[in-house]
């Protein structure tokens, strides 16, 4: 959520968004938690389980906007 208002108050093109592409992670990791949340009902292991893999799965860095950043600070350098 933090990063959509940042992407919405910068407008245009914006940096973030650019890093950030379709953000595949950040939908697949919603969308299991709506899952879990509906499975804790059901079956709470599973939820359960769901949560701590998406836990671990955020622990994993995302170089995406490092790897933005450096691009960045490449192409300045090669325009001087």
């Amino acid at each position: 959520m933090l990063q959509k208002l940042i992407i919405n108050t910068e407008q245009g093109s914006s940096m973030l968004k650019q890093a950030i592409g379709n953000d595949t992670k950040g939908k697949i990791s919603m969308l299991a938690y709506m899952i879990a949340a509906g499975l804790a009902i059901i079956q709470p292991w599973i939820a359960q389980a769901l949560y701590v893999i998406l836990a671990l799965l955020w622990l994993i860095p995302d170089r995406r906007i490092e790897r933005m950043l450096y691009s960045t600070e490449k192409d300045g350098k090669s325009r001087e």
